[in-house]
């Protein structure tokens, strides 16, 4: 009798670590709804629509957790997902109004699948001082390198430099240029973030966007 109650206990143990390894966490809708809305942010006629991205964002959302457990959706292969992702978006966006095929993708984001480690999503996909730190080039071929104690250096295209100090805020890289009599600011939001690749725009003028490179 012991050995089948004991036996009942085990199987129900099993069965809840099974079933709560396939729901969706909080930090993994997060993640789902952040790749939703990095996604969009390719696409230049979206760009003062954030309304409508995340209503888009987050059918996109709903539509996965409703349709995938999330061991089936890290399971899916690139292309599997790159096709969902198109077919999901494109029709999240034409129930609110949207044709995201009006204009051409202004930048092309590398969107990989989420993992639903936390603490793998958390160091790789968030920008930190410590990951961000290095030598990098941007889609117009300018370099910057960004050091510590938190110094920053930049050559432009054209042979042009500047110099300062850079600090980061969350999602906020904010480049201050030290003057003579004065100082001027360059704020950029970053969108995406990977170890050796981030999209960021300019929080002056969000038309302007850009992908940085990790040279070393």
């Amino acid at each position: 009798m012991k050995k089948v109650i004991l036996l009942g206990v085990l199987t129900l143990l099993i069965a809840d670590q099974v079933n709560g390894q396939n729901e969706w966490a909080k930090n993994d809708r997060q993640n789902l709804m952040d790749e939703g809305m990095a996604i969009l942010s390719k696409y230049e006629h979206l760009v003062n629509l954030k309304e409508k991205k995340q209503l888009i964002a987050k059918c996109y959302l709903d539509y996965v957790t409703a349709t995938y457990s999330i061991q089936k959706f890290k399971n899916l292969i690139d292309f599997e997902l790159a096709d969902m992702q198109k077919t999901v978006l494109n029709k999240c966006a034409k129930e609110n109004g949207i044709n995201l095929d009006e204009k051409e993708e202004v930048k092309k984001v590398e969107v990989k699948k989420i993992d639903s480690t936390e603490t793998k999503a958390t160091k790789e996909n968030k920008a930190t001082k410590e990951n961000i730190i290095g030598h990098w080039k941007t889609d117009e071929d300018d370099e910057f390198w960004l050091s510590e104690p938190d110094m920053y250096k930049i050559k432009y295209s054209d042979g042009g430099t500047a110099k300062g100090s850079w600090s980061l805020d969350g999602n906020i890289l904010i480049l201050k240029k030290e003057k003579l009599l004065m100082s001027s600011e360059k704020i950029y939001r970053i969108l995406d973030f990977r170890n050796e690749k981030f999209f960021y725009q300019s929080m002056k003028k969000k038309s302007d966007k850009f992908i940085a490179t990790r040279l070393k």
